[in-house]
């Protein structure tokens, strides 16, 4: 293990509410912070800000879609960013091989996983086929001891990530159609309470993990010895988080 990354923002806490805690992690820890674009806060903007409250820390997109920002603004952004944080910043926009990244351009290949459980680590690393890559992973985390309500929020992500074409193709290739068969079939039919509920438990707590702070950081370091060199914790709203969200962090860093 290379590092141990937090998505920011977290959900429920404004951006600007994020200056001490960014602050806090380098000595809690953690290594790295990265963004992530879907329908919030935007990838570049909490990365600016996190490259002057903590200047230790590595910053990554993961990832910055490539079909919704033109090339020329994504450059810009990036240039931006690498302005900032010199010789620290990651730019994820997606996929390629490490063929053409790697052997062909001279650029150092890492790959950014998603929505995976630590025991589907070594088949992604080996479909890699890289020794050398940066294997970065996106890891949802809910640190609550209220199992059914981490796995009500976690149902919830699930139905609406894993019936997305390129999620379900990914899950049936790590082997899960079977067991997400009947949540493709019910969302389908626009039955999306019950689509929610045929989702196995076991599917629920191997892709969102659980349990007391403490207990999240062991099951994170799992993914780590399964061969991701930076796990990037993606820390879901609990109560807990909400009301103190450097304590949770302080005990789910490598550093507690």
């Amino acid at each position: 293990m290379s590092g141990w990354g937090l998505t920011i923002p977290l959900t429920g806490v404004p951006l600007a509410e994020h200056a001490d805690l960014v602050r806090a992690l380098p000595d809690l820890g953690y290594t790295d912070v990265w963004s992530s674009e879907v329908a919030g806060a935007d990838a570049f903007t909490p990365l600016a800000v996190a490259s002057q409250w903590a200047p230790q820390l590595r910053l990554g997109t993961a990832i910055v879609p490539v079909y919704t920002r033109g090339p020329a603004l994504i450059a810009m952004s990036a240039a931006t960013l690498a302005g900032l944080a010199p010789g620290r910043f990651v730019l994820g926009i997606g996929a390629s091989s490490p063929v053409i990244v790697q052997d062909w351009n001279g650029i150092a290949y890492g790959a950014i996983l998603n929505w995976l459980a630590a025991s589907d680590v070594p088949r992604c690393v080996e479909a890699i086929g890289n020794p050398d890559a940066d294997v970065v992973a996106r890891i949802f985390v809910c640190p609550s001891a209220d199992v059914e309500y981490a796995r009500n929020v976690g149902r919830g992500l699930i139905a609406a990530y894993l019936t997305v074409p390129a999620y379900a193709a990914f899950h049936d290739w790590l082997g899960r159609g079977p067991a997400l068969r009947e949540l493709h079939e019910r969302w389908a039919a626009r039955d999306r309470a019950g689509a929610m509920a045929a989702i196995p438990d076991e599917v629920v707590d191997a892709l969102v993990l659980h349990g007391s702070p403490e207990s999240c950081r062991e099951q994170v370091r799992e993914y780590a010895k399964a061969g991701v060199r930076t796990p990037v914790l993606a820390v879901l709203p609990t109560p807990e988080v909400l009301a103190d969200p450097l304590d949770v962090l302080r005990r789910m860093g490598p550093a507690a």
